[in-house]
């Protein structure tokens, strides 16, 4: 999971929040002057940033069907898709040189949802209610970028409709900010400067794009740290019992492996007599385990839209390596009493 791509930049992004406010200027100037600090590359306001906050369903027709499609929403600032590094297919992001708050973008997804052979320039109906009032708004298709994941990736990607913030007045809650990777901690601290002198009265607040991205996947990383820790114990016990059982059998069968040896009996026969029975309850416990292991992990891995597909390679590799492994055990176990004068053995019966 963490090493998937989004399909967005998350790397060396730090997110800026608590910039919310009634009057669309109240952050202009710590935007004007966070761009001018060394370390900084870029930065991008915006009313949503991907993993910090959900997306809005709205409802949506085109001018060429009366099928209405409800479809995710988000609002996003002007230089926010540069920063973010969206992959442009068609058209151009939005920009502030340009008046965009009657234009969005769509995701690949949304295209195939409405239908569209040629997006760019076609007209999206928002449909909403104000007080049992219907009401229509066109928005001009003025970008298509390719499919990127802005929920987890437990789920596929959704059609997606961008808004620009000039539809709300420029308003923002958040900066996106691209940095120089030398001197984060020096660069933050600049920020910081500039945050104190631009909006005193609020606490500067931050989170890195990717340790946030990670954190949606903590239960993923506990349970691999948990199950690698029972692994490990579970195979302790294994060798334990099974260096246990095995010195049991070779002392309660001592005196019928010397006879046997006495008979002609050599190494290999004295190995096969007493790992024999072992192996199969090993062939059989594994099998018995696999499907169990099988069916739990064929049911977890359905919980995420982008997953490994299980195959029998996967349990065959740990399957013969425990069963090497256990031979290997065994050799070193039966050595001694395999190469012991079966004389001494059979004189203190």
């Amino acid at each position: 999971l963490k090493d998937k791509s989004i399909g967005l930049d998350k790397d060396e992004l730090l997110k800026v929040e608590d910039l919310f406010h009634k009057d669309p200027t109240y952050s202009k100037p710590f935007i004007d002057k966070v761009k001018s600090v060394s370390g900084v590359k870029a930065v991008a306001p915006s009313l949503w940033v991907p993993a910090f906050q959900g997306t809005h369903r709205d409802k949506y027709e085109t001018t060429d069907s009366e099928t209405i499609h409800s479809v995710r929403r988000c609002i996003i600032g002007d230089n926010f898709a540069e920063v973010m590094n969206f992959k442009l297919l068609s058209g151009s992001f939005f920009s502030d040189s340009e008046n965009d708050s009657l234009s969005v973008m769509i995701n690949e997804s949304a295209v195939k949802e409405f239908g569209l052979t040629e997006p760019i320039g076609k007209m999206l109906i928002s449909i909403d209610h104000d007080n049992n009032k219907l009401i229509k708004t066109a928005f001009t298709i003025k970008a298509v970028v390719k499919d990127f994941n802005f929920m987890s990736l437990h789920q596929d990607i959704e059609p997606l409709v961008i808004q620009s913030s000039e539809k709300f007045y420029g308003r923002i809650s958040y900066a996106a900010i691209k940095l120089n990777p030398k001197n984060f901690r020096q660069t933050i601290n600049e920020i910081n400067k500039v945050w104190d002198e631009t909006i005193p009265e609020r606490q500067f607040k931050f989170q890195f794009m990717d340790q946030v991205l990670e954190q949606r996947y903590n239960r993923e990383t506990n349970l691999n740290l948990i199950f690698s820790l029972f692994s490990i114990l579970c195979n302790v016990i294994a060798i334990v019992g099974l260096v246990a059982l095995t010195a049991y059998t070779i002392n309660i069968r001592g005196k019928e492996i010397s006879i046997r040896k006495v008979l002609g009996a050599g190494v290999r026969d004295v190995l096969i007599l007493i790992s024999s029975d072992y192996i199969k309850m090993i062939l059989v416990a594994f099998s018995a385990s696999a499907i169990i292991v099988w069916f739990f992990m064929d049911n977890w891995l359905s919980e995420f839209a982008y997953h490994i597909d299980l195959s029998i390679g996967l349990f065959l590799i740990p399957g013969i390596s425990i069963l090497f492994g256990s031979m290997i055990l065994f050799l070193l176990l039966t050595m001694k009493t395999a190469l012991s004068n079966p004389v001494n053995q059979l004189k203190d019966e």
